[in-house]
């Protein structure tokens, strides 16, 4: 016990609020401390101190991105060498051709699908949720309401028992951030908003923490593979909007 008490704050990680301005938010990271009694436990079992044998507890910062929901997210940790893929899905033109690249490839993207056709297509959720995908709502015409909001979420814990937890526009809306955050919905902007040329633009302007933001059209279909790739050739991690921005 003595060697633990004397130890601890070599192995202990402080927590880091989050970064903040006044429109942005990026995540902070979560702390560790050592469970001194579970640890004694455990080494007293072998009769001899063994920092292998600590036993930890994550701790949160106390300024969590949790908690805050009137700021703007685009980007996650840049500490973390991770990237969030996400798709703007209007129509179900590519649809499935953009889910059987990333299912080949074993990456979780988000999809942010246009209300009207997340309601009236139930074919269009079955087929995200039947490979792994992220479903969110885009909202009707880069706009947000309170009422479908709700129709929206309760429709989705219904039927693949999932519930919402971002909105997202193209650049700074404070009507979207406003109707999001009473939900307590996180609203994204993307990092990096590809068009004509996902691959040319994602390579000049890849960082960590990135949230790449695809339509669904013939070129990211195109160039899909070869950007997943370049990625992970550049030693980041492809994960989901949700891990991205966990602290």
């Amino acid at each position: 016990m003595k060697e633990i008490e004397k130890n601890k704050s070599l192995y202990e990680i402080e927590p880091v609020n989050v970064w903040e301005d006044d429109s942005f938010v990026i995540p902070g990271t979560n702390g560790l401390k050592i469970d001194i009694q579970n640890s004694y436990k455990l080494m007293k079992k072998y009769g001899d101190f063994n920092d292998n044998l600590f036993v930890f507890y994550e701790i949160s910062p106390i300024k969590s991105i949790n908690n805050i929901y009137d700021k703007y997210i685009s980007s996650g940790n840049k500490n973390r060498g991770e990237i969030a893929l996400i798709f703007k899905v209007k129509d179900t033109n590519y649809l499935e051709e953009i889910i059987s690249i990333l299912k080949e490839k074993e990456v979780i993207g988000t999809f942010f699908v246009d209300e009207k056709l997340l309601n009236e297509n139930k074919d269009v959720v079955k087929l995200l949720y039947l490979n792994n995908q992220k479903i969110e709502s885009l909202g009707n015409n880069n706009s947000y309401d309170v009422t479908n909001l709700e129709k929206t979420n309760a429709f989705l814990k219904g039927y693949i028992n999932n519930s919402l937890s971002f909105c997202y526009n193209d650049e700074i809306n404070n009507d979207v951030l406003q109707i999001c955050s009473k939900k307590k919905l996180h609203t994204i902007v993307p990092s990096i908003n590809t068009s004509k040329f996902p691959y040319y633009e994602i390579k000049n302007k890849l960082e960590n923490g990135s949230i790449i933001k695809f339509d669904n059209n013939y070129n990211t279909v195109f160039e899909l593979t070869y950007i997943i790739n370049y990625i992970r050739q550049n030693n980041q991690k492809i994960v989901s909007l949700e891990k991205l921005l966990e602290e």
